[in-house]
């Protein structure tokens, strides 16, 4: 049996077993119902719990199943220098009417951390 034969239902699979595990680790508590005994009730509803997750979950299809866009999907979008952020970042760094010269720096006009 080969794994990428599997690979398209690991998520119902893993979905089928997690509300299994969930509610019979629930159903042996001494709390519950029939305290460390698991009664008839807890294994129906693990059952249908089981059933409809896996269920729901199978019934679903992977959006990608070929992994066609398997890149563009996990990358972020290519962007250069003069699309949205890029923009601002350029105007800050250039002083926003160009490069500052020499002396054209803000001064610092009092306060705690402006000086004198």
């Amino acid at each position: 049996m080969n794994l990428d034969s599997i690979k398209p239902y690991a998520k119902a699979i893993v979905a089928f077993i997690t509300p299994g595990v969930t509610g019979l680790l629930a159903a042996v508590q001494d709390a519950s119902p029939g305290g460390s005994a698991v009664t008839g009730p807890e294994w129906v509803g693990i059952g249908a719990a089981c059933i409809l997750t896996g269920g729901a979950v199978f019934s679903v299809p992977n959006r990608d199943p070929q992994a066609l866009h398997q890149a563009e999907s996990v990358q972020p979008p290519e962007s250069s220098v003069g699309d949205g952020l890029g923009e601002g970042v350029g105007d800050i760094a250039d002083g926003i009417y160009g490069t500052p010269k020499p002396g054209d720096e803000p001064k610092p006009t009092g306060g705690y951390w402006g000086g004198v």
